[in-house]
Formats: structure tokens, C-alpha cells, sequence
């Protein structure tokens, strides 16, 4: 399952490569290639000391709590539009910060699950 970090990295710093056309490109490039890097590394762990591994899940949960937060900031302006409508740059956004908030919360919840069945909790 390792290459599906990487597959996920890759698509996440394309995602980020894309955003320096728009006026807040600053911030979308943080959280792309943020998320790009942590599932990169995440894919070679088990190379990585166990402080480098907390570190990501420490970057993985800021980038997932941070995104959520945009989110809530978002959502008005998404339901505004009344409809699903790819033109709109807000939907669009919107989109992506559910991406990143998908590929984080995975990536934490697999970590508990291999850190609970490596600790024999099942």
C-alpha cells in the first residue's frame, strides 16, 4: 500500500504546481505541497526515525485541522451557489481542502490502527 502515498503525494503537488495562477496562491501551495510532503515521507516510514514519524503526524493533523477550519470558512459561499458548478473557484477550493482532509485522516487513522495492532490491542 506503500505506492498509494505516493501516487497521492504526486497528485497533491500537481494540485499545488497548478495554484500559482491564482491570487492566493501562497496559501493553496502550503497546503498542497504541505500534504504532498507528508504522504511522500509517510511512504518511506519505516526509513524515518520514530521522532520524524510523529513529527508527520504532528503536519498531518495541523493540515487537517487547519483545512477543516478553511473549510467551515468556505461552506457558505459553496451553498451560495445553489449548485454544483465546476467554473466556481470556491466549489473548487472547497473541493480540494476536502482532498487534503481526506488524505491527512488517513493517513492518522492507519498510523492508530498500525501502532494498535503492532501493540497487540487488535
Amino acid at each position: 500500500m506503500r505506492w498509494a502515498w505516493f501516487v497521492v503525494a504526486a497528485l497533491l503537488a500537481v494540485a499545488g504546481a497548478v495554484q500559482f495562477n491564482d491570487p492566493d496562491s501562497f496559501l493553496w501551495v502550503l497546503v498542497y505541497w504541505g500534504g504532498a510532503g507528508v504522504c511522500g515521507l509517510w511512504g518511506v516510514r519505516e526509513r524515518l526515525s520514530a521522532r520524524t514519524r510523529v513529527g508527520l503526524l504532528v503536519c498531518a493533523f495541523a493540515l487537517e485541522v487547519g483545512s477543516v477550519l478553511w473549510g467551515v470558512l468556505l461552506v457558505h459561499d459553496v451553498v451560495a451557489v445553489g449548485r454544483l458548478d465546476l467554473n466556481s473557484e470556491v466549489q473548487r477550493e472547497f473541493g480540494g481542502l476536502l482532498v487534503v482532509i481526506g488524505a491527512m485522516s488517513t493517513l492518522i487513522s492507519r498510523a492508530r490502527l498500525r501502532r494498535r495492532a503492532a501493540n497487540g490491542a487488535g
